[in-house]
């Protein structure tokens, strides 16, 4: 399993760095360098109000259909909801298929955008539900 955030405000200390830099080299570098070229369509998909963004959630092929899933996206809606900063939860996902999975959890479709040649990208918002607050 993997899972990667961000807080509101929040400034990568050392040790997260650290961590990143592990997950990317078991992802690999096609794996990397395509979440770089999502920098270049970010614009279109990004959530401006104050949020936990989720930049990466993973679990492997051989643990899917458990629920594991599920559980981390719950956890990270826990966060937020108790985080006084943060409104709700982003993410993006390049594969198609995983966009009516995030809507059945809550989240709201909130920009498209190709980054490069066949590779689209996909910006999600999930509103903290204990606010009520839905602000984008």
């Amino acid at each position: 399993m993997i899972i990667y955030w961000n807080s509101p405000g929040c400034r990568e200390e050392a040790a997260v760095l650290e961590q990143r830099e592990s997950v990317w080299q078991q992802l690999g570098s096609e794996a990397r360098a395509r979440y770089e070229f999502l920098g270049e369509a970010w614009p279109k998909v990004e959530v401006t109000n104050p949020n936990l963004h989720l930049n990466m959630i993973g679990i492997r092929q051989g643990q899917a259909g458990r629920g594991l899933g599920g559980a981390l996206l719950d956890a990270i809606h826990t966060m937020s909801a108790r985080d006084p900063d943060s409104t709700g939860v982003s993410l993006t996902t390049e594969t198609a298929a995983n966009v009516p999975s995030y809507q059945h959890c809550g989240y709201h479709i909130v920009g498209h955008g190709q980054i490069v040649d066949g590779l689209e990208t996909w910006g999600f918002f999930r509103p903290d539900t204990d606010t009520g607050r839905d602000d984008r």
